[in-house]
């Protein structure tokens, strides 16, 4: 009787590991949906992939991104907070401290980014979030001053494949295998 062929236990082992892991909790990432819109799982929300590099008030910024139909409309302005957070996955993701230009799965990010955040006390003024200094920041502006738009809209989560999927594929793998090793030579 011959001993079993070692490959089937390592499959095997692999693929314990990976369904482990799928079931898991996933990094943080930032998904190209490959349709103009970026996901981020940390927080959930959809990004355009390429924001408007075009400097606007906040009023027509507000205007644009309410009107904007890419993938299906939603859209809106981040607040100062989702700005800062998705500022720091790109440094963190890229390495970079001025983190304008091409970054990620980004293109020709600007310096400056409007929010929906807007002054108190009835003042004439909005928020913004910049990209041009490490761990980003935010800072204010009349609203009738220019600056880049960047819409974000509540996503969709990335599908997960469920381990019973990568169970299937597994042992689809393991049955190939196994038919060659025992098919005549």
């Amino acid at each position: 009787m011959h001993a079993p062929h070692p490959f089937p236990r390592r499959l095997l082992a692999a693929f314990v590991a990976a369904t482990a892991l799928a079931g898991g909790p996933s990094q943080a990432a930032l998904v190209d949906r490959g349709n103009g819109v970026v996901h981020d799982t940390t927080s959930g929300l959809d990004w355009e992939r390429a924001p408007d590099t075009t400097w606007t008030d906040w009023h027509a910024a507000n205007q644009r991104v309410a009107s904007l139909t890419l993938d299906g409309g939603g859209w809106r302005l981040p607040t100062i907070a989702e700005g800062l957070a998705l500022a720091a996955e790109i440094s963190a993701l890229t390495g970079c401290s001025d983190c304008s230009g091409d970054q990620g799965p980004f293109d020709d990010l600007q310096i400056a980014y409007w929010t929906s955040d807007t002054y108190w006390a009835g003042q004439d003024g909005a928020f913004y979030f910049g990209l041009w200094r490490p761990n980003a920041f935010a800072g204010l502006f009349q609203t009738t001053v220019g600056s880049a738009t960047w819409a974000v809209r509540q996503g969709v989560p990335v599908p997960a494949p469920s381990p019973l999927a990568l169970a299937a594929g597994a042992l689809g793998c393991m049955v190939l295998v196994r038919r060659r090793r025992l098919a005549p030579a």
